[in-house]
């Protein structure tokens, strides 16, 4: 029961990595009843301890839920779970507010899928870290029926700062994958600029030293220069999603009829650093892949 004495609305979070757990617990601290269940059990132990319901199938999870909210790593693990092996979609028809990124032609058959299930679809990736959704200040870029935008407000708001409608159909994917490459662009580009400053005989922090508080800096090339420069690669978003992330801007550029050669050499980039075996640290890892010779 909420604080009004009604039955709490049911949601169910498939996928508990670094961002499902906190999103599953600012649900539950907001009096939601949440059902969580993810590919790999471990990833729900400490979420049981808080009285959040740990479901061993992912159909167990969704079975009597409101509300489904999809926090998975690509399409295909989105597509097996709802509605493959699974079998989560089945017989559901609520709201779905899918956040996992799985790019436009990914959008494009969920949407599809829920349309034929009579399910009602929500296109939601989040921007933000896993420290953003602890603090409860995710990003939540929408699309989606219009009726159905105050009734996901509510429920966005209790793990997202701001929460953007864009449209109806893919538009917040699309506008995702145009952030995405803007930050994994500007981490590769850290990475080079801090590599040829010391491939030229500078301290590597020289670089970061000449763009603070000038008219060039960024944050962002700040803190995760630091962190190529430290060793400090502890995931807020793990490097080979990040490389699954870079393909799929490469796939909406050609979509659109854009060469984006950036974009490409940003994806080649990262899976290196993903075949050299740093695929679960965080896509600052990117640094392996054009760090000079010891």
């Amino acid at each position: 029961m909420n604080e009004r004495g009604s039955p709490a609305l049911r949601v169910a979070v498939l996928g508990t990595g670094l961002m499902g757990v906190p999103i599953a617990q600012h649900l539950h601290f907001a009096g939601y009843d949440v059902q969580v269940w993810d590919i790999d059990p471990g990833h729900c132990e400490g979420l049981a301890g808080l009285g959040i319901s740990v479901n061993a199938t992912a159909r167990g999870a969704t079975q009597a839920a409101d509300v489904i909210v999809t926090t998975l790593p690509d399409f295909k693990v989105v597509e097996d779970v709802m509605a493959g092996r699974q079998r989560a979609s089945e017989g559901f028809k609520g709201l779905w507010i899918q956040s996992s990124t799985v790019g436009l032609e990914g959008t494009r058959v969920l949407a599809a899928m829920a349309k034929d299930a009579g399910i009602t679809y929500i296109d939601c990736p989040l921007l933000g870290t896993k420290a953003v959704a602890e603090a409860g200040e995710l990003t939540a870029l929408c699309a989606g029926p219009r009726a159905a935008e105050a009734r996901c407000r509510h429920i966005l708001e209790t793990f997202c700062s701001r929460v953007l409608w864009l449209g109806e159909a893919n538009e917040g994917s699309k506008l995702k994958l145009v952030m995405n490459g803007w930050i994994l662009g500007l981490a590769t580009l850290t990475a080079e600029a801090i590599a040829l400053s010391i491939g030229l005989g500078f301290e590597p922090a020289t670089f970061l030293t000449m763009i603070r508080d000038g008219p060039f800096d960024v944050v962002q090339a700040r803190v995760k220069g630091s962190a190529m420069i430290d060793g400090n690669f502890v995931a807020s978003l793990p490097l080979r999603l990040a490389a699954k992330d870079a393909r799929l801007i490469v796939a909406a550029g050609e979509e659109a009829g854009i060469s984006l050669l950036m974009a490409e050499a940003v994806a080649q980039q990262l899976e290196r650093s993903r075949d050299l075996g740093h695929g679960d640290e965080d896509y600052s890892a990117v640094w392996y892949a054009v760090r000079p010779p010891a």
